[in-house]
């Protein structure tokens, strides 16, 4: 029969094309549809401060932000974790004389090289887990030594029951590596990408976060592209584009004596992927494939 034939010729132009792959965790909780996505998770996150002075230029802040899938009654549920680490680079003073501090992604060398054992990479420890770029993802020169966090994700395991206690132990409990986000090196303190911290005087919170990051990597094999997400900054409050935003970033003193964590909170991203123009019309032409095929194969039933 001929309308096979061109059956085979559509799911064949998919093969080569292809749609956002849902074999992933994150692309289950993606739309792909052109309206942007929410995930909102609970924070945990340590001051590497050698200093002993409180959050100051040249200290890490890392951490990890748990975002589980909440089905009522599912009995194996999906975690998706973005693992981070950020370097406080400077000081400076946002609207209404709030004070921020602007974070980047962790110099080895600062603090007479005490910062090497807090980059993303040295505190996943896990090689499975390692921050990568795809060059025809990242923004130009891009390396991994930009990135600010990796996302990974499981089923039926959460890191916050029973609490998993250091970066490194990600790796151990079985997660998979999924995707890379960092701040693009043509960035600066005052444009582009960035991260905010801005401390604030209430009682038991530390302050709030904020952020603009670019995607990295990712694993939808260059089949998807990330429309621009805005956030405002915390320095100057403009709102500004980026592949993916953090923001209603909240900063908390863990009072849980028997958590090796400093800090507890939450965190929201926002991004919206969407199918890239070649794989729409790769599915235009099997849609053109399916419709062909069925005429074809009427007139065959008609002909015979």
């Amino acid at each position: 029969m001929r309308w096979h034939l061109v059956w085979i010729a559509a799911l064949a132009a998919i093969g080569a094309g292809g749609m956002p792959c849902q074999a992933s965790i994150l692309g289950k909780y993606l739309t792909f549809d052109g309206t942007p996505d929410d995930l909102t998770g609970i924070t945990r996150s340590s001051l590497f401060d050698p200093g002993a002075d409180g959050a100051s230029v040249g200290d890490v802040i890392y951490g990890f932000v748990s975002i589980s899938d909440t089905d009522v009654g599912d009995p194996s549920p999906d975690e998706i974790a973005v693992l981070f680490a950020a370097e406080i680079l400077d000081l400076t003073t946002g609207t209404g004389g709030n004070p921020v501090f602007r974070l980047g992604a962790v110099n080895p060398a600062s603090n007479g090289g005490a910062n090497a054992a807090y980059t993303l990479g040295n505190l996943i420890s896990t090689p499975a887990l390692q921050p990568q770029v795809d060059p025809a993802r990242a923004p130009a020169g891009a390396t991994a030594s930009d990135a600010i966090g990796v996302i990974v994700t499981i089923t039926g395991t959460n890191p916050l029951s029973p609490e998993l206690g250091a970066l490194s132990d990600f790796g151990p409990a079985g997660f998979q590596y999924e995707a890379t986000i960092g701040i693009d090196p043509a960035s600066n303190l005052t444009s582009g990408d960035f991260l905010h911290f801005a401390p604030v005087g209430f009682a038991g919170i530390v302050g709030g976060m904020a952020g603009g990051l670019s995607v990295f990597d990712d694993p939808f094999g260059g089949s998807v592209i990330y429309l621009p997400v805005t956030t405002d900054r915390l320095d100057d409050d403009n709102s500004t584009p980026h592949d993916l935003t953090m923001f209603n970033g909240v900063v908390n003193e863990n009072n849980n004596t028997s958590s090796p964590w400093d800090f507890t909170g939450s965190a929201s991203f926002q991004l919206n992927a969407v199918p890239e123009p070649a794989s729409v019309a790769t599915w235009a032409l099997l849609g053109f494939g399916m419709i062909v095929g069925l005429m074809v194969k009427r007139r065959v039933k008609f002909e015979v």
